[in-house]
């Protein structure tokens, strides 16, 4: 454990077995047992985190401890039990193998605090009708009070932020490569930093307002949103402007399942000008390619409308 910052930690083997390369006949008579009786059996103990870092203070924050908690330690016992049931009584199982309530209680009693988060959450600009605008009204806000704005989100994703809140403010944001390096910069400034955060949020108390891309964009299109995400461009986000070919410019608006004669399909459902709406069937996602716009930098075309054919005919 350390405050201190690391370039890289090593961690070992912590619930497998690990041999040198050879004949272990041992592991024969072990196989018809679970993982932890056999690293009861060759290692004759398995300390928790709590005896490795036995001098270590611990920190609650305000609220987990009473009824969540409570619901924590009710699944472990809950689950000792249940393999209980399921190796008789003639094999008790070794005490190691569960954390009690009473374990728990003495291995934080004497040693806790309790932390008290003044955080709140980053607005999700993308669902606003002009998200650039709000994105550069959100940051001139928060510098002026001095507060430190933290742009987060991988290389591409920084890029497009950047380059927008320049053309919003005309200013850029200055690299950080960690916490204590956007700490010490000067109250009021822009940052950008490669963390991927599912979302941000202002820490009034530290002087910090992190804005996670998801919050700027969207939340990505990852694989294990269906097949959907993984057939359209790795590039693309919720409200992002995209061109379709046969009915120009609109936002993608959300990646749905919906049933057609009793089987679930992909779709990506675009919005048009005036609200309206187009799902497009996973066979046609082909037909979809990022505009490279904000939305509330282009013009939206009518769904069905003759703007779009006649620019493609004229084009």
């Amino acid at each position: 454990l350390s405050d201190q910052v690391r370039d890289s930690i090593a961690v070992g083997p912590a619930s497998e077995l690990m041999f040198k390369a050879g004949d272990h006949p041992e592991l024969t008579a072990m196989r018809a047992t679970s993982m932890e009786e056999r690293l009861v059996a060759l290692f004759g103990a398995m300390p928790s985190v709590f005896d490795s870092a036995s001098s270590a203070s611990i920190s609650f924050l305000e609220g987990i401890d009473g009824q969540p908690l409570d619901k924590i330690l009710d699944l472990i016992e809950d689950a000792r039990r249940a393999r209980q049931e399921a190796a008789g009584r003639e094999k008790p199982l070794p005490e190691q193998f569960y954390l009690s309530r009473e374990e728990w209680d003495a291995s934080v009693r004497n040693r806790s605090t309790r932390l008290a988060v003044s955080a709140e959450r980053v607005p999700k600009f993308f669902r606003q009708a002009r998200p650039g605008y709000e994105i550069a009204e959100f940051v001139t806000r928060q510098t002026s009070a001095g507060a430190r704005v933290v742009l987060t989100g991988d290389a591409s994703e920084l890029q497009r932020a950047d380059r927008l809140l320049n053309r919003k403010l005309g200013r850029r944001a200055e690299e950080a490569v960690d916490l204590p390096q956007i700490l010490s910069a000067a109250r009021g400034s822009l940052l950008k930093a490669g963390f991927v955060l599912d979302e941000g949020f202002v820490d009034a108390q530290s002087g910090i307002a992190m804005v996670a891309a998801a919050d700027l964009f969207g939340p990505a299109l990852k694989a294990d949103a269906g097949m959907a995400a993984s057939i359209l461009e790795p590039e693309l986000r919720i409200g992002d402007v995209v061109v379709h070919e046969d009915h120009g410019l609109g936002v993608l608006a959300a990646v749905e399942q919906v049933d057609l004669a009793g089987q679930h399909q992909d779709v990506v459902r675009l919005e048009y000008h005036g609200g309206a709406s187009f799902l497009v069937p996973v066979d046609d996602f082909w037909k979809i390619w990022r505009y490279g716009s904000e939305p509330e930098a282009v013009s939206l075309d009518r769904l069905n409308g003759e703007g779009w054919p006649k620019r493609r005919e004229a084009a």
